[in-house]
């Protein structure tokens, strides 16, 4: 991974050159195929080594600086990303810095995100869902042994590649370990999807490693199911469904182990949901 210090002068994005049809340095940029709070993300074409990436530029507001909150979140996704080389998230190349603005090239999945997969309330098989849990225990394990907490485990941050292989994407809210602290105000916004979010993080404990697989049992669970594990209209009653109650027992047709292993990462507390150890793939050999 190649990266370059922050430009200088006002956080921007880097050129009306970001756009589809458009090109910035040697890539071609050919069509937009996501956004976010912050963020648009295209494909393009790196022209000298011939290979597809992505790209994640802070969305254009004109002239005016972009706020704290998103300089802060591309540059702690770019250090979450640098820190971690792993076959299940896709991979940074290259933090660019250049006219006056950051923007991030990413490793391109050519597949589709489990959100999709799962729309419509469809259930996929037992041996795609093992391959997934697999697939997300491996890459947030290797994040997490670089003290890095991923925060937003779900179903859209996950890509399963035209090949099968599994990729976690989107580290917008990721941090270090002992970075801040622990605990948050009552007043600090909420950040996440609240389907996903574990209890600690609602009740204002902050994210932690146990976090990240509290969303890995919530994504296996509506795989599973074909519905979230908890639900409900409203924020407030939904938190409330989160903190107090329990899922409905996954379909008979799910192997025991497997049934037991995803309701382990949905244990309110967070020490004692499963590490993401030799045990964690064992029980997975369904």
């Amino acid at each position: 991974m190649s990266t370059v210090g922050p430009a200088e002068g006002p956080f921007k994005r880097p050129g009306s050159s970001i756009e589809a049809g458009g090109r910035f340095g040697n890539l071609d940029i050919e069509a937009q195929i996501g956004a976010g709070g912050f963020g648009l993300v295209f494909r393009a074409k790196d022209t000298v080594i011939g290979r597809p990436v992505a790209l994640k530029v802070v969305r254009d507001i004109g002239d005016e600086p972009v706020p704290e909150a998103a300089r802060r979140q591309f540059l702690g996704e770019a250090q979450a990303l640098g820190a971690i080389v792993h076959p299940n998230i896709a991979m940074l190349y290259h933090l660019h810095a250049e006219a006056g603005g950051w923007m991030l090239e990413l490793e391109y999945v050519d597949g589709s995100s489990y959100e999709s997969l799962l729309d419509g309330g469809g259930r996929l098989p037992v041996a795609e869902v093992v391959v997934l849990a697999r697939g997300l225990a491996a890459g947030l394990g290797a994040a997490h042994a670089a003290g890095v907490v991923h925060g937003d485990v779900k179903p859209a941050n996950v890509l399963r590649r035209k090949d099968g292989v599994v990729k976690i994407v989107d580290f917008g809210l990721a941090r270090f370990l002992g970075s801040e602290s622990r605990k948050t105000s009552s007043a600090t916004k909420i950040a996440g999807t609240a389907h996903y979010l574990a209890p600690e993080v609602i009740s204002g404990d902050g994210h932690r490693l146990a976090s990240d697989v509290w969303g890995i049992g919530a994504v296996l669970y509506r795989a599973l199911a074909g519905r979230v594990p908890f639900d409900a209209p409203g924020i407030v009653p939904l938190f409330y469904a989160i903190l107090e109650t329990t899922p409905l027992p996954l379909p008979t047709d799910v192997p025991l182990a497997l049934r037991q292993l995803v309701m382990a990462c949905l244990a309110k507390r967070p020490e004692d949901r499963p590490a993401l150890d030799a045990r964690f793939f064992e029980a997975l050999d369904v």
